[in-house]
């Protein structure tokens, strides 16, 4: 099967970054894929005749259509031909990690401009019409909500929405209290204590860490939450398939098949060498895939971001 021209494709890249910068959005090729999915009907790199979306990436920079900046988090930022060094400075900077700066509540970036919370950035820029955007003062964070008529659409169209009971804390204590009851002494004992009302706050969490737990928990708690939720999704009569992230299904299998397919695949234009974490070397299947983690997490978009699911544990406790 011949591939198809690429041409067309390079264009409507070139579009997307144009109006993202126009609206102060981050060109990262994590981000772009999904916009070219959108932009372009039945969007595949292999339809172009490219193994990756990275692949296609550095052929429209061989083609004169967009210049690639690798950036020291792991990101590629995918700029426009025409785009100064120093414009892809301020773009690059809104990549790099935020921290913490002497004005509690604030941050900023390595170069010392302040960085815009996640939740007030998406609200700003987000484009969508149809939606109210506020700021909750007690909460201190921004949302948005659909509306009808300027009313929220949950009002006007209730049929829309159905109310999803959540999974207090009395209720993830008493499956933490059931799962440890299960462990062998003298980790249940031990286990135990850090969930007597008289523990310390976070101390089943260390706990968990101490003993090399974590996985096992998560695991135990991941099938509750699937089980709670399964029992709703029956009762209101919503396909299961329609609460689940099936990305990480399509990714295993796509991962497969490209063992399968290309055991060694073909080199792309080198970027330098990813840098190896220090803590690698420390040594154990934990740290390695943490730092492996924080290096996925920094090449991700804001959409991206905001999907990822978050086990419930690290929302009981503070540390």
């Amino acid at each position: 099967m011949t591939a198809a021209d690429p041409q067309v494709a390079f264009q409507a890249l070139q579009n997307i970054i144009s109006e993202w910068r126009e609206l102060g959005r981050i060109t990262t090729t994590a981000g772009l894929k999904p916009a070219m999915q959108d932009a372009v009907e039945g969007f595949s790199e292999q339809k172009y005749g490219f193994d990756t979306f990275r692949d296609f990436i550095f052929a429209a920079e061989r083609a004169g259509c967009v210049q690639v900046r690798r950036l020291s988090n792991g990101h590629n930022l995918v700029g426009l031909p025409g785009e100064t060094s120093e414009a892809l400075d301020q773009v690059a900077a809104m990549t790099r990690p935020a921290e913490p700066s002497s004005t509690a509540g604030t941050t900023s970036d390595a170069s010392g401009n302040r960085m815009i919370k996640s939740d007030v950035w998406s609200v700003f820029v987000d484009w969508r019409t149809g939606l109210r955007r506020l700021w909750d003062r007690e909460g201190q964070h921004a949302f948005m909500f659909p509306t009808v008529d300027g009313k929220p659409a949950w009002e006007s169209s209730a049929e829309r929405f159905i109310e999803i009971p959540a999974v207090g804390l009395d209720q993830q204590v008493a499956w933490m209290r059931e799962w440890t009851n299960t462990l062998p002494e003298p980790a249940r004992s031990e286990l135990a204590k850090s969930l007597a009302s008289s523990a310390p706050k976070g101390e089943f969490r260390r706990e968990l860490t101490r003993l090399g737990l974590n996985t096992q928990w998560r695991a135990a708690l991941q099938h509750n939450v699937f089980e709670h939720l399964s029992n709703w999704a029956a009762e209101q009569s919503i396909p299961l398939t329609h609460l689940l992230d099936n990305r990480q299904t399509n990714a295993v299998s796509a991962r497969t098949a490209t063992t399968t397919s290309s055991p060694t695949p073909p080199q792309v234009i080198s970027r330098g060498p990813v840098p190896r974490p220090e803590t690698t070397r420390q040594g154990g299947d934990v740290e390695r895939l943490r730092q492996r983690l924080h290096r996925a997490i920094d090449r991700m978009s804001l959409a991206e971001l905001a999907a990822l699911p978050v086990r419930a544990e690290h929302l009981l406790y503070d540390d």
